[in-house]
């Protein structure tokens, strides 16, 4: 089962509370069993309304850049929830002058925009662009998790773009744009 969202996630805690909850009202004494059968029918109920109200409230939470086909299309919701977080903070401090707002306004976009234009991706081949790197140092410079960074380099590496050269012991595995 691939876990790829928090929907999947809640899922398989609701699964699983319940099963271990039915079993759980098999043991319990008699007079207790009416309360949680109670609970088990009412914990369900109530972690698919919570669901939905997140779902009304914050769509955008429930899913990551890996659940779009267009990554592109995840940074234009980034950007326009940062936006709209950006400007109701910068409305309630009344401290801040038209000119600063503006200008917080202009960073953000920038950094969001800069974001959109260079994914990890581009960025690991900007960094292999340089020379052959070693995973460790690819995910220190660049800042990516090193799990993370092991599935870019082998996706990368499964479409040619670069290559896996040889595992040096205790340092690590190299890599190498294929053409360089």
């Amino acid at each position: 089962m691939k876990i790829s969202n928090p929907l999947t996630i809640i899922a398989v805690f609701a699964g699983l509370a319940e099963a271990f909850a039915t079993i759980a009202l098999i043991k319990l004494p008699e007079n207790s069993q009416q309360v949680f059968l109670y609970f088990v029918m009412g914990f369900p109920t109530l972690l698919v309304i919570l669901f939905f109200y997140t779902l009304h409230k914050n769509h955008k939470v429930l899913y990551g850049p890996s659940d779009y086909k267009d990554q592109s299309m995840f940074f234009d919701l980034i950007r326009e929830s940062v936006s709209e977080e950006m400007e109701k903070s910068l409305l309630e401090n009344s401290s801040i002058s038209e000119t600063e707002k503006s200008n917080v306004s202009k960073a953000v976009s920038n950094i969001l925009e800069s974001a959109e234009n260079k994914t990890r991706k581009e960025q690991i081949l900007g960094y292999l662009s340089n020379g052959r790197a070693l995973t460790k140092n690819i995910c220190e410079d660049l800042g990516v998790h090193h799990s993370y960074a092991t599935k870019i380099l082998r996706e990368l590496s499964d479409s040619g773009d670069i290559k896996r050269l040889e595992f040096d012991g205790e340092r690590g595995v190299y890599w190498e744009l294929s053409h360089a």
